[in-house]
């Protein structure tokens, strides 16, 4: 009988142990996202057609991002574009910022100035993990600083899905540009700025789920899709130190949902 019981416990703690295992590699495979997505490579003829300026940038954290400067080209001799203007467009999860480039970069660099960056892990950036906005908002500070050091004073953020989560959560992070620093508040000392940050004017935002865990939840096969794509993110929280439901939680309060919704 003890020979049972025993055995039995030591079955549940291998158990356990695999299955500890299989969540923390997916885990990893969560946040490790592609840097280009399956199309990408037949983008080449349309982003040389855009032309622009390919620069690098350094995130608020030290990362060097990769990302592509277009100037402003009015379509209309009655339209002159304001070089103190611009937009940042920001991609989802997987893959670089060049399809969003090719796709709106055309008509928004006709009212002002069009950056393309390329987030953290995505693209030519420097490799680090995926957080779906949670440490993304530093590469878009490092985006506002590049911008500000150019004489940009005024920005919109442009994002879809993952982009569209760091672009709002920007905002409440950042600031609008209404206080003297960044992550300062109307009751925090101003100290003074190294360098001019452009204000967040506008903020875009298209396909942005009501959690972060809905998109992998519906990349999931089988039941319980949600409960399974909930536990990744909890593994993927441990290894981190911080929760990467975080920014779209906050933004489903913001608005009054739930990030909880299927």
């Amino acid at each position: 009988m003890i020979r049972r019981a025993l055995a039995g416990a030591g079955t549940l703690a291998v158990s356990a142990l695999t299955l500890r295992l299989v969540a923390d590699r997916a885990a990893r495979r969560l946040l490790d996202a592609p840097r280009v997505g399956p199309d990408e490579a037949a983008l080449g003829p349309a982003l040389d057609a855009l032309g622009g300026e390919i620069v690098r940038i350094r995130s608020r954290d030290g990362l060097r991002l990769s990302a592509r400067w277009l100037p402003s080209e009015p379509d209309s001799t009655e339209w002159a574009c304001d070089p103190h203007d611009a937009v940042v467009l920001l991609h989802g999860y997987t893959g670089s910022v060049a399809p969003d480039l090719v796709e709106y970069g055309p008509f928004l660099r006709t009212t002002a100035g069009v950056l393309g960056l390329d987030f953290r892990g995505h693209g030519e950036s420097d490799a680090a993990p995926t957080t779906f906005g949670l440490r993304e908002i530093e590469d878009v500070a490092g985006a506002l600083a590049w911008l500000g050091a150019r004489g940009i004073r005024h920005v919109a953020l442009f994002g879809t899905s993952m982009g569209g989560i760091t672009a709002i959560a920007s905002v409440a992070v950042l600031g609008d540009g209404s206080f003297a620093s960044a992550d300062g508040g109307p009751d925090i000392a101003a100290s003074p700025a190294p360098e001019v940050r452009p204000a967040i004017v506008a903020v875009v935002a298209d396909s942005v789920a009501t959690g972060a865990a809905v998109p992998v939840a519906s990349r999931l096969p089988g039941p319980a899709r949600t409960f399974v794509a909930d536990r990744l993110f909890d593994a993927g929280a441990g290894s981190l130190d911080g929760d990467l439901r975080g920014p779209s939680a906050s933004i489903a309060v913001q608005f009054g949902g739930s990030s909880r919704k299927p």
